[in-house]
Parts: C-alpha cells; structure tokens; sequence
C-alpha cells in the first residue's frame, strides 16, 4: 500500500470522483476495520478500475486512517489485473465487442447517438476544475487554456496540442528568466552579506538558471564594477543548469573583464552540465581565470591576489595566449 500511496507516475485525473461515498467510506467503514486480519494483511479488490483513481484514492484514505492511528495498516490493494496480461485481455474484449456489435449500432438512432457523445464529452471537459483554472491560475495559464480551447473548437486537437505546448515552452523560458536574479557586492555592502569582502574584491553572485533568456540580462550587471576593483569573484553555485547560449554570455562577460585587466575566479558548484566547462576550458585558455570549489575559497584567493596587487600582472593578462 505505501509503494501505491507514493506511486506519482499514475494516468488518472481525479481522485476521489465520487465524494459521497468516499466520505461514508472514510467515516462508517474504514474506523472499523482492525490494523490486520488473522492473517497479517487486510486485502482491498477494487473491480473495474481502468485508470486507477480508486484503488489510489483508497491508498490515500488508508495511509491517512495509519497516521491517525499512529500505527502502521497492513493492507494489500489490488485493482483486478494481476499480470500484464489483463490489458491484452482487455483489448482483445473491446475488439471482439466492436466486431461483434458494431451492425447492431445501425438500429440505434442517431438522436440518440448524439445525447451519448454529448455526455461524454461533458464528463470529459471536467467544468468544475476549468472554472478553478480560470479563477485561481495566473492570467499566462488562463490564456494558453483558452487559446487551446478555442483552436480545439475550430481546428482540431492536434493543432490545439502543438500550439498549447508552444505557448508553454515560451511562457516557462519567461518565468525561469523571471527567476534569475544576481547582485554585485563590495567591501561596503557587508550589511548585506555575512562574507567578509576584501578591499578591491568584488563578488557577484547569480541565482537561477543561465540560457539565452536570462544569462545576458545577468551578466549585465558585471558593467557596473567600478575601476578600484581588481578582482572579481563569479559565484555560479546557485545556479541550476546553463547552456550553451549562457556560456557565450559568461565568456563575452570574461573577456570585458579581460580587457578591464581585472582577475575573476569562478566559484563552484558549478552548474550542469559540467561537460560545458570542461570542453570550453576557460582556465587553460584565459589567463586571468581561476577556478575555486565555493565563494568562501574564491574570496581567499581573491583576497591573497588584492594584497599582491594584481597591476603586475596587468600586461599578461591583457593579451590573449597565442
């Protein structure tokens, strides 16, 4: 029963559909029920169950009786099928019903007919919980839905589909781009970090994702550092996943830096896929690149290079390796 309560991959679209009598099962039924039978297991079979939602509609009720109870119910679930072999069982019914019973459908009226598609189509359309999208979901959600209902109507629903999931891979790019957030932090921001910052150290720290739609935007901000600053820490460990478009931008960031004859040490973790670093090799191929496991290691190396003042060094890191 625990590995169906926590069985998320499941084809169902509601639980619980019949709420009257879940809810007499929930309180005349299960209260009565013992922790275990004589022989250690309560069994539940739930007949016709196609696509699930009682048999995991039950396996919900009985975890939340055990966590009332404060004691674990031993119970087993079955939803008919034991093998594979059902849903062969099951096609080959449907089929043989078809063929067998397909001449009859020429008695049946087509007024009739038309009341059954209406009803399931009703069933499908679900208008209770597209009357909670529309009033609870945000207005980029509301529209897509609408969007797709309306080509649905007019087209079909393959052209609804495509464009639904187009709409959506543009409005999920906009909120991971929503979501990238960076700051630049100086010896004189302390409130605003409990890291201490060294004199001519600079930490610039970015949290999200970096792909085409956010990594421009958040690498803007290294254009305001300012002259004093002779080394400039990158914390990348807040940031989930780049790609390649977000390596050009790190790159083209690096290099102004470069030209600005500024040090950067790169913090970790860096972000996945690793490989991307790895076969850019930014350390081997810029001179004024260092790598460091966190922030706290980098502003220690930036730290040590500030106080060795890094103008020394101004000439080679100005020019590229041959």
């Amino acid at each position: 029963m625990e590995a169906l309560f926590h069985d998320l991959v499941i084809g169902v679209t509601r639980f619980f559909r019949d709420p009257r009598a879940f809810g007499g099962l929930e309180k005349q039924v299960l209260p009565r029920l013992p922790a275990a039978s004589e022989e250690g297991k309560l069994r539940v079979w739930v007949p016709a169950c196609s696509p699930g939602e009682e048999a995991h509609s039950l396996a919900i009720l009985f975890q939340e009786l055990a966590e009332n109870r404060r004691k674990p119910i031993e119970a087993q679930i079955r939803a008919g099928a034991r093998s594979p072999i059902a849903a062969l069982v099951h096609a080959a019914v449907v089929l043989a019903s078809m063929v067998l019973l397909a001449p009859l459908l020429a008695y049946l009226p087509m007024a009739s007919l038309a009341a059954l598609l209406l009803l399931v189509a009703w069933n499908m359309a679900e208008i209770r919980h597209i009357a909670h999208m529309l009033r609870v979901a945000p207005r980029s959600d509301v529209f897509v839905l609408v969007v797709c209902f309306v080509l649905t109507v007019a087209f079909d629903m393959v052209v609804a589909v495509s464009v639904g999931i187009v709409l959506a891979a543009l409005l999920l790019m906009r909120r991971m781009a929503e979501i990238t957030h960076s700051r630049v932090l100086q010896e004189d921001d302390g409130a605003e970090t409990s890291r201490a910052i060294p004199p001519g150290v600079a930490l610039y720290e970015i949290a999200g994702v970096l792909f085409f739609g956010a990594a421009e935007q958040a690498m803007k901000a290294l254009s305001a550092i300012g002259s004093d600053i002779k080394v400039v820490v990158l914390g990348l460990g807040r940031v989930s996943v780049i790609d390649a478009s977000g390596l050009v931008a790190l790159e083209s960031a690096l290099e102004r830096l470069r030209r600005e004859r500024k040090f950067v040490i790169i913090t970790g973790p860096l972000p996945e896929p690793r490989r991307i670093f790895e076969r850019a090799e930014l350390e081997a191929n810029l001179d004024h690149v260092l790598f460091a496991h966190d922030v706290d290691a980098g502003l220690q190396i930036a730290a040590d290079l500030a106080a060795l003042n890094p103008d020394w060094n101004s000439a080679r890191i100005g020019e590229r390796r041959p």
